[in-house]
């Protein structure tokens, strides 16, 4: 898309790689934080499902983060994905750059997310059915 409105690309490009890894810490988490509950619950499928879906309308990636009223604001930065939004906006198309207590907040988020999924994940592998 970016060829074909002919947008330049600009230095901010190489902070990319920092912010897919947010991204891929917080959805690492979240998974095995879920693996586990999915295996134990048939339900849960279906649960994730409806979750993803209200994380998705949670993140501002089909309207602006400045569009929300106040409290909702900053409610809305607790989701370290906002932060990976907005921070890849602001590397391809010139958006406000994330400020450093945004990050700082997603980075802890995310990585806490990590840490206590392998956790909780490697606590409950033991009771998974193996039927390979």
């Amino acid at each position: 898309m970016l060829v074909f409105y002919e947008h330049p690309l600009s230095w901010r490009i190489v902070t990319l790689p920092f912010f897919l890894l947010i991204a891929m810490s917080t959805g690492m988490g979240v998974g095995m934080w879920f693996a586990p509950l999915q295996v134990r619950f048939r339900d849960m499928g279906q649960v994730v499902g409806y979750i993803s879906r209200i994380w998705y309308y949670m993140t501002p990636v089909i309207y602006p983060r400045s569009a929300l009223p106040q409290p909702l604001d900053q409610i809305i930065l607790f989701n370290p994905i906002t932060t990976v939004v907005e921070g890849f906006r602001w590397a391809l198309v010139d958006g406000q750059p994330p400020s450093v207590p945004m990050l700082v907040l997603s980075m802890v988020i995310s990585f806490g997310l990590l840490l206590t999924g392998a956790l909780y994940f490697r606590r409950h592998e033991a009771t998974f059915a193996d039927l390979a």
